[in-house]
């Protein structure tokens, strides 16, 4: 369980993620955090995001990234919280319509790999 979700009661995460749907409906609530058995990439300074849901997961895999301190030899690693890695071509609304909670947020973890040894 996240911070976030440990903080906020389910009624306040409930109305946060209503406010920006109805602000920007085009979009999807992400909250993306650092898994915790991965001590080797590092925090990520935001962990909400309103992503188009037209964006793929590569594309926002890309995003992250750019966020976070990781040498270029490192993989990064975007999980549901259902522990599952959606397709790079997935789009953002369709692994939102499939794996968001019942708060209205995507709740995702990153980790990171060594590729290229």
């Amino acid at each position: 369980m996240s911070n976030y979700r440990a903080e906020k009661s389910l009624e306040a995460r409930q109305k946060e993620c209503a406010a920006m749907k109805i602000r920007y409906p085009d979009r999807v609530c992400v909250y993306l955090s650092r898994n915790p058995n991965c001590i080797t990439v590092p925090d990520i300074e935001k962990n909400k995001f309103l992503v188009p849901g037209d964006v793929t997961m590569s594309q926002f895999m890309a995003i992250v990234r750019k966020r976070i301190e990781i040498k270029q030899c490192e993989s990064i690693f975007i999980f549901t919280e259902h522990n599952t890695m959606p397709r790079s071509s997935d789009t953002m609304q369709s692994i939102y319509n499939y794996y968001h909670n019942i708060d209205g947020f995507l709740y995702m973890t990153y980790s990171s790999e060594s590729t290229f040894g």
